[in-house]
């Protein structure tokens, strides 16, 4: 819509108004108004980079950090480094993206096309390899203790490994250090634990025996740990 600039100035001018006359005209600024305003409330960010110029040739030159660009008749919108939305969709330039080196599988999503629903979604790195992970909080030795900890994988995993964490030196290993423990000792009567999962826990039972004996990480020689100096560990995997 425009207005004609002589009857805008004819009708509209300070010196010679006329009301009647001027009230087409009045009504087409109305309208142009209000259809800006209906557009502006459809866009919660709009942001046309640095600067808006015309390059010589046809198209909008819209900055150095353009948010919109019109080539060849066509908007254009940035949307992320690497990215842009044209009018089939947004476009992906993979070598314009920014390298992650060391990405967090169990935090960092990827997008993903369902094709049930028809719509784009997330799915975390960790659940594209098809297999899920859980690693309990630390438990407490407890003599013929039972422990039942939910895993929320989705099923019951096949893998469940218990593994005790040095919380104080001892036998020559360092704080932080993990021993893979078997599920079971045979060096002495009902020493060791005992695992059974499903689809919801790991329920895991120590032995009665009142000792847990592990190698010396540097002699190689047995001998007994004492319980504050370490804490239980279980990790489970659950692959769909």
């Amino acid at each position: 819509m425009a207005l004609n600039d002589t009857q805008t100035k004819v009708h509209l001018d300070a010196a010679t108004d006329d009301p009647k006359q001027a009230r087409g005209e009045l009504q087409t600024n109305v309208d142009i108004y209000n259809a800006m305003v209906a557009l502006l409330k459809t866009i919660a960010t709009l942001n046309i980079g640095d600067g808006v110029k015309d390059d010589g040739s046809g198209n909008l030159d819209l900055g150095t950090n353009p948010g919109l660009q019109i080539i060849a008749s066509q908007l254009l919108a940035k949307v992320g480094t690497g990215n842009k939305l044209t009018s089939s969709g947004i476009e992906t330039d993979i070598n314009g993206l920014t390298t992650d080196a060391s990405p967090d599988i169990a935090a960092d999503f990827v997008p993903t096309y369902d094709v049930s629903a028809g719509v784009l979604k997330k799915v975390l790195i960790k659940n594209l390899a098809g297999y899920s992970t859980f690693i309990s909080a630390e438990q407490t030795l407890s003599t013929a203790g039972s422990f039942t900890l939910a895993h929320s994988l989705s099923g019951k995993p096949q893998i469940v490994q218990i593994y005790l964490r040095c919380k104080t030196a001892e036998l020559n290993y360092s704080i932080g250090d993990e021993v893979l423990y078997d599920a079971f000792d045979h060096g002495a009567a009902s020493r060791g634990f005992q695992t059974v999962p499903d689809a919801t826990n790991v329920v895991i039972r120590q032995g009665s025996a009142t000792t847990i004996n592990l190698l010396n990480k540097t002699t190689g020689a047995e001998a007994t740990i004492t319980y504050g100096n370490w804490k239980m560990v279980v990790k489970a995997v659950y692959f769909a």
